[in-house]
């Protein structure tokens, strides 16, 4: 609680590290909130951004998002922003970490 945290777009999809390892703000209209402060019970009330008209949605997929305090971004937290099938668009697929390593291979048969 009223601790100011900085919510961004990082330059990578590498999560093995933490913030360390994701990069850079992501330059392409990378758009940071700063200075969003936790309520009392620690939640973030989020205000609407919006980065540069030149960044779209294909723009950030695989790349990382991160929360950070605002006087120290080692402790804080990253996660890879991924994109999500609608209904009946999952084919046979591989599912794969952000390095290119194959896990399995997967069909919606695997998922019934």
């Amino acid at each position: 609680p009223g601790i100011a945290y900085n919510l961004s777009v990082r330059s990578s999809g590498d999560t093995t590290n933490g913030v360390a390892s994701a990069g850079a703000v992501y330059s392409k209209g990378g758009a940071v909130a700063s200075g969003v402060v936790a309520d009392e019970a620690g939640h973030l009330d989020v205000p609407p951004v919006r980065g540069d008209d030149a960044m779209r949605t294909w723009d950030v997929i695989g790349r990382s998002f991160c929360v950070a305090r605002s006087d120290d971004e080692s402790d804080g937290v990253v996660a890879v922003l991924a994109r999500s099938a609608a209904v009946g668009d999952n084919t046979a697929k591989r599912v794969c970490q952000c390095d290119g390593t194959v896990i399995w291979e997967s069909t919606p048969d695997d998922f019934k």
